[in-house]
């Protein structure tokens, strides 16, 4: 009937991901190469590089939970969410 509204199971479906900055290490064993090609990867997607710790060899990825396979590739060597770090010392 016309002035009607749909009912919710017309409704097209939506799934909200929430976004997270995570901290992956990558192994020792990496080369720049395949960091680079990883990267690219995660970038097409769909994370976002927020940080690039060379000295550390790791990166801060913003991705959302469904994104989160990326951390099974084998140059990961870990991952951390992203949390403020201090260097104090506790006595």
């Amino acid at each position: 009937m016309a002035g009607e509204f749909p009912s919710a199971k017309d409704a097209p479906s939506v799934v909200a991901y929430s976004q997270t900055v995570c901290i992956v290490m990558f192994k020792e064993s990496a080369t720049k190469d395949e960091i680079a090609d990883y990267l690219n990867h995660v970038q097409e997607m769909g994370a976002t590089i927020k940080h690039v710790y060379e000295s550390i060899g790791g990166v801060a990825l913003e991705m959302t939970s469904c994104q989160a396979s990326f951390v099974n590739d084998p140059i990961v060597a870990s991952v951390e969410p992203d949390a403020p770090v201090s260097t104090a010392r506790f006595r």
